[in-house]
């Protein structure tokens, strides 16, 4: 098999039974390649029996294409959810890039980071980033190294160690201002801004809301927006000043009801705020009325 010919499809299922070893492998993975947006299912099966052939000794294949074949191997496993596999094929081409000195053994960690939180393991997804800290760290790029501080911040959320959390976006978003990708600032402060809110630090909540609100002024994300407003919302509640609150709760909710791609589960996050609000008001008949209302969402909502 030729590299320097670019084969068909049909070409390719021609080749299979007239080749044998490594060259049946690298035509699988070749056709495997190919077949990955027409037939994922097809993709797969010729994936999994060329790793057969490169995991045979006799097969002789530089560490650096078995390690590609696993890592290729994963993205098609986690593409059909089967992520607890997809996990396995991804751990076997980490450590093989290890051996070979793979640059981006980083983006290796943060996809890996990616398929951990799929399956709710974040202890698993921050050991992941907080690694790929260490290489940001060590090489000196900084570009990826606040994507890591970024990353690893969520997965601290998500494990409910929001101060900690709090620290690693403000480190990213020293980064992210240096590199002016005020884009990236502005999660971060929503981000912030939520774990604040989590810890009872209502005041810090505000402060980091307003901000990624100021910045969300020249930018045009209504989920982003949405998200924010619900924070702030939150947060003015908990101090007791309900006309605040109920100013960004008709923002919120506007935004979320009103996104081309609704996100229900901000929907509803958001009506269970309004509820919240209602008690809060003393209109305890209208809250009966919208509990009745969002039980039958949330029984849809997945």
């Amino acid at each position: 098999m030729s590299d320097e010919v670019e084969y068909t499809v049909e070409e390719l299922w021609d080749l299979i039974p007239r080749t044998s070893g490594k060259v049946r492998a690298d035509v699988m993975m070749s056709l495997a390649n190919k077949l990955t947006y027409r037939s994922k299912h097809d993709a797969l099966s010729l994936m999994q029996e060329a790793v057969q052939i490169y995991e045979d000794p006799a097969s002789e294949v530089l560490v650096s294409d078995k390690a590609n074949a696993y890592l290729v191997l994963a993205y098609s496993l986690n593409q059909l959810e089967r992520v607890p596999e997809a996990l396995i094929e991804m751990a076997k081409a980490i450590e093989l890039h290890k051996q070979d000195g793979f640059s981006f053994q980083d983006d290796l960690l943060r996809t890996q980071a990616e398929m951990f939180s799929k399956v709710g393991n974040w202890q698993a997804a921050l050991e992941c980033q907080l690694e790929a800290v260490r290489l940001n760290e060590i090489e000196g790029d900084q570009k990826f190294l606040g994507l890591s501080y970024q990353n690893a911040g969520n997965c601290l959320g998500e494990l409910g160690k929001f101060a900690e959390a709090i620290e690693y976006h403000k480190k990213a978003v020293a980064i992210y201002t240096e590199s002016q990708e005020l884009d990236d600032v502005g999660s971060c402060f929503e981000k912030i801004a939520e774990f604040s809110l989590e810890l009872g630090e209502y005041v810090e909540a505000i402060a980091y809301g307003q901000r990624a609100l100021n910045l969300s002024f020249f930018q045009y994300g209504n989920e982003s927006l949405a998200k924010t407003h619900l924070i702030m919302t939150k947060a003015y509640l908990a101090q007791g000043d309900l006309e605040t609150s109920g100013q960004h709760l008709v923002d919120a909710k506007a935004l979320a009801n009103y996104a081309s791609e609704k996100n229900w589960k901000l929907i509803a996050e958001v009506e269970q705020t309004r509820i919240s609000h209602l008690k809060a008001g003393g209109f305890a008949d209208d809250a009966d009325e919208a509990e009745v209302r969002l039980r039958t969402l949330r029984e849809l909502v997945k």
